[in-house]
């Protein structure tokens, strides 16, 4: 039984929301927001990613405790001083103990001077401060400590951030977990500067002895961020509720940097392709997907020749795919090497994390830590792939290959209530470029037939759709 609590000892996650949507939230894209549905358990496999770079077995996170704004206080002695720091996520075990601090669009705060000279004269910030630097002195270089100039550079929130995960134990671990807009170049820009402060603070002004402390930091890519902008504008704590029932962030594999070990020149963020339509997107962008698209009313033949016709590189061959994804079909290989011209990406969905799949429309399986390449073909005859049901894989025979490609590529999660729709109606075709996600209601659109499409106003019959 996993262990999960909010201030009490309550112990499902249902409990830990129930809290949440009791706190000041200021908007959609607060940070608690994300970190709250991204620890939960159903994203499993994305937190197998950050607990295994840290070097915490599956077994020991499940055990642990894990407790939403922990509060740790400064002490004089043995007397509390000023109020505590509440840390958003607390993991708990006899062995170690990790600070998870979230940011998204908040910036890094006030410097360690900016936060004393708010101070009243009577004010007991020179002793909480003394508390903080007596819990991490002995897990920094403190020899080296020059206090005006770690007052003057370091926000004031990381210093009391690194006392709360230092503060007893013998094994702390500092994580900053950033969550970023896959789409805005502007918010992925905005949080690596974030974390080389952060990096700064921890190795130029505190030293941090990587052999005392850990320190991590999590670039967490969002998929929808436009998405939840237009649906849930003006939403704030009720949003803790609606998770319950409804993923409201899509998440993708996180980057995680262990910045006591590693250098910021050797990171790399996975490119994404736009996956998902807002309706405003949609309207902009429907005459184009319409226009590519097989209508009802149209027979596949007209529709091949008309595409074939437009779009003059284009041509539906299931022979000419079949030499791209059935390319090395059957061969084991210790590691699958991404270039230039194909992209690797393993799956982190619960029930498909043995598989792997590629940007050429290519899927692998992992046995023994090793990967076979799987055959497909159009077994069930109706113009989409599937994987070799005589493979010796064993999970899921009968889901489509596309399906597995917008997994890894889309952010495609089962039963998340979007179609994977073929831009070109080609079931060969599989490659991410081709496909993308889209409401059922999105979706019915584009095949509408042209008798339908000039009877039906767009903007309402969408708007209808998603009120129902």
């Amino acid at each position: 039984m996993e262990k999960y609590y909010f201030t009490s000892k309550e112990s499902t996650f249902e409990k830990v929301l129930d809290c949440f949507s009791n706190t000041e939230v200021h908007s959609c894209k607060t940070s608690s927001i994300p970190l709250a549905e991204f620890w939960m358990p159903k994203n499993k496999q994305l937190i197998k990613r950050i607990v295994q770079k840290i070097g915490i077995s599956e077994e020991e996170y499940t055990e642990a405790e894990k407790i939403f704004e922990y509060p740790v206080y400064s002490k004089n002695g043995e007397k509390k001083v000023g109020k505590p720091s509440m840390t958003d996520l607390m993991i708990r075990s006899d062995r170690f103990q990790i600070a998870v601090e979230g940011k998204f669009t908040e910036d890094l705060y006030e410097t360690i001077s900016e936060w004393l000279k708010n101070g009243s004269e009577n004010s007991q910030k020179p002793n909480v401060l003394k508390g903080w630097l007596s819990y991490i002195k002995d897990y920094c270089d403190s020899s080296k400590w020059m206090e005006a100039d770690i007052n003057k550079n370091v926000v004031y929130q990381f210093l009391h951030r690194t006392a709360s995960a230092c503060y007893d134990t013998e094994h702390p671990i500092l994580v900053y977990q950033l969550f970023y807009d896959v789409f805005s170049e502007e918010s992925k820009l905005h949080q690596i500067e974030v974390a080389k402060k952060l990096h700064e603070f921890a190795l130029k002004y505190l030293f941090f002895k990587k052999e005392k402390i850990q320190f991590f930091i999590v670039f967490t890519p969002i998929l929808n961020v436009q998405e939840i902008e237009t649906i849930h504008r003006g939403e704030k704590s009720s949003l803790f509720i609606q998770m319950k029932t409804k993923n409201i962030y899509d998440f993708a594999e996180p980057v995680i940097l262990d910045c006591l070990n590693e250098q910021f020149e050797n990171i790399e963020f996975p490119k994404y392709r736009k996956a998902k339509y807002s309706n405003e997107e949609f309207i902009d962008d429907y005459e184009k997907l319409w226009k590519e698209t097989w209508h009802r009313g149209q027979t596949q033949e007209e529709y091949i020749n008309k595409i074939s016709k437009e779009q003059t590189k284009y041509q539906f061959s299931k022979e000419k795919a079949s030499a791209i994804y059935n390319l090395e079909a059957g061969k084991k290989l210790d590691k699958l090497q991404s270039t230039n011209e194909e992209e690797w990406r393993c799956l982190s969905n619960p029930g498909y994390t043995k598989y792997a799949v590629s940007s050429l429309g290519r899927v692998a399986f992992k046995v023994d830590g090793k990967y076979t390449i799987i055959f497909q073909d159009d077994f069930n005859n109706n113009g989409y792939l599937k994987l070799d049901p005589n493979g010796d894989y064993n999970l899921d025979h009968n889901i489509e290959v596309y399906k597995l490609i917008a997994m890894g590529f889309l952010g495609k999660k089962l039963d998340d209530g979007y179609d994977v729709h073929h831009k070109i109606n080609d079931g060969y075709d599989c490659r991410p470029d081709n496909l993308v996600l889209l409401t059922r209601s999105q979706h019915n659109a584009v095949h509408f037939s042209e008798k339908s499409k000039a009877d039906i106003n767009l903007r309402e019959y969408l708007e209808e759709e998603m009120d129902s």
